[in-house]
């Protein structure tokens, strides 16, 4: 077996981006223009929203929707506010709110997809709770069903974390299909490098099917809080995306669904040929459609876990580690209030358990094989 190298990630510029770049800094269009207006009309298009807004990173879009929402300290909210999370996500997730003056409340997640638990949420639910935050974790959309009736229940919005998850769907009882982005208040992507749709560097897209109040408010602190030029209704930053951005995530989002359909094909070939004696390979559930931002598989035997790193390492081929330690027991959290005593059993476990490996739409079959091949060996 001739050994390869295969990357984890592997980020392109395509469908003719080069020029249009190179158009753009030639002109001297570096701050948002019509290329970023452009996306953002696109991306609401594609989401079936009322609103869109790109901004500068998916923390950026995350503390944008909490601010808007009048969330924490810094939205205008309390100190007492809190905000549930899972603590199986980027820790860009509760680290944004605390950014802005609330509380982190970690929820368990569920072994079969990695989403949250909404029972749990329903437990860690009390009167200071102001928002949910369901991470639609490796292209997978959680189970939104139960998540908006609860929440629904007791008047609690739902901001949906959907960084890993451009493209991915959630099915209602009426058979209807809804992308991620369209069913929270306020929703948030990334356009790192890493995600399915990118922009060649750090941005974020924010999305609001139908609250003209939050809406106003996003579009605002974006803008270091202008309502029009240097007329500052409230106070903001400026989280505005470079219009150099704007052209390669339009030109990412032109080849998204097409790459996604490749992704499937990727993880529909590990999941008939990997084998199943030694790894727990991931499902798709009936009621959603994963755009396999990652796939995981489990290790069978956890004492075996450092040997199939240790193979895959000396192969060539770059994987993933989500998430070990978790985030209530990072220092910055296990050390303070809001990680301090917080049990999560599920969370703990997988993190010990799982490995990610390449699926990116650039994988050739010759390199599925090999992936395949050397952790069937072990």
């Amino acid at each position: 077996m001739m050994r390869m190298k295969i990357k984890y990630v592997d980020p392109r510029i395509e469908n003719g981006m080069i020029d249009k770049v190179n158009q753009a800094l030639l002109e001297g269009r570096f701050g948002p223009g019509e290329n970023v207006r452009k996306l953002e009309s696109e991306w609401m298009a594609y989401c079936s929203t009322k609103y869109a807004y790109a901004c500068n990173s998916g923390t950026s879009a995350l503390m944008t929707a909490l601010y808007a929402l009048r969330i924490g300290y810094i939205g205008g909210g309390s100190l007492k506010d809190e905000v549930v999370v899972p603590a199986f996500t980027f820790i860009a997730t509760p680290n944004s709110v605390v950014m802005c003056g609330a509380k982190p409340v970690f929820a368990d997640i569920t072994v079969s997809d990695f989403n949250i638990d909404v029972e749990d949420v329903r437990r860690k639910i009390t009167v200071n709770t102001k928002a949910v935050i369901p991470v639609h974790f490796a292209g997978l959309m959680a189970d939104m069903g139960p998540l908006i009736d609860l929440c629904e229940d007791k008047d609690i919005p739902i901001i949906e974390d959907a960084c890993q998850a451009h493209g991915a769907e959630w099915i209602d009882d009426n058979n209807k299909s809804h992308r991620a982005g369209s069913l929270g208040r306020v929703n948030v992507f990334s356009l790192q490098e890493s995600k399915n749709m990118n922009c060649g560097g750090e941005g974020g897209l924010i999305t609001i099917p139908n609250d003209d109040d939050v809406a106003e408010r996003c579009r605002c602190f974006i803008d270091q809080g202008q309502d029009s030029h240097y007329h500052h209704t409230i106070f903001g930053v400026n989280f505005r995306l470079g219009e150099v951005f704007g052209v390669i995530a339009r030109g990412s989002l032109e080849q998204l669904d097409k790459n996604n359909a490749k992704r499937r094909k990727n993880a529909e070939y590990y999941s008939m040929n990997l084998d199943e004696k030694k790894y727990i390979l991931p499902k798709e559930a009936h009621n959603r459609r994963s755009v396999w931002h990652l796939y995981i598989i489990r290790v069978r035997d956890q004492s075996k876990r450092s040997e199939v790193i240790k193979k895959l390492t000396d192969a060539g081929i770059e994987f993933g580690i989500h998430y070990d330690p978790a985030n209530h027991l990072q220092p910055c959290y296990s050390q303070s209030d809001f990680g301090r005593n917080v049990n999560l059993p599920v969370t703990e476990k997988l993190g010990k358990d799982v490995l990610s490996i390449p699926v990116h739409h650039h994988l050739k079959k010759e390199e599925l094989e090999y992936i395949t091949e050397v952790l069937n060996s072990v």
